[in-house]
């Protein structure tokens, strides 16, 4: 691994390898989730949150139901409101534990969404995702969490193309 990149694993599968142009960790095993929010029932994560340069703030939701194909088709037709509870929930809980964990790795990457224009990123990565889906996917995302008007992609590692790179620049994902 590159001298300061940063490496997550998710899903028991997949490696997300961020260059040192990110600040990433996973969130929903960070002990500002997991003392917070997270003792309070119903209450989602995504996997992790990072940003690229300072300036982007990304939330992403990995799938990956490679051997689970039968178990996970029964909720494949809720992952987008799914995603959009998770996205709503890690804001919250970020913003909650702030002045609770102070070691302000949060607040660094919440500071960016203050006074700016950006969007927030909600990258929902769905392994073996069909590309017809994939549209509809991001609608339905976007449409659930309007009030965030956020910037939404759904990909894989087969979909992940030069639109999705030069997007995510400095971002892998292996297996």
């Amino acid at each position: 691994m590159p001298l300061g990149s940063t490496a997550i694993d998710v899903e028991g599968r997949l490696r997300f390898t961020f260059d040192a142009r990110w600040t990433a960790f996973k969130w929903d095993d960070a002990a500002e989730f997991r003392q917070g929010l997270r003792k309070h029932a119903g209450t989602e994560a995504v996997d992790i949150i990072a940003a690229l340069d300072g300036r982007q703030l990304w939330l992403i939701e990995v799938k990956d139901p490679r051997g689970h194909r039968i178990k996970f088709k029964e909720k494949a037709s809720q992952l987008d409101s799914v995603v959009a509870a998770k996205a709503r929930d890690t804001l919250a809980g970020a913003i909650w534990s702030i002045k609770r964990h102070g070691n302000g790795r949060v607040e660094k990457l919440l500071r960016i969404l203050l006074g700016k224009s950006d969007k927030v990123g909600i990258v929902l990565w769905w392994e073996g995702i069909d590309k017809p889906m994939v549209s509809p996917s991001c609608v339905e995302i976007e449409r659930l969490l309007k009030w965030m008007n956020p910037k939404v992609m759904v990909t894989s590692r087969e979909l992940f193309g030069a639109k999705e790179q030069r997007i995510l620049q400095g971002m892998e994902v292996s297996s």
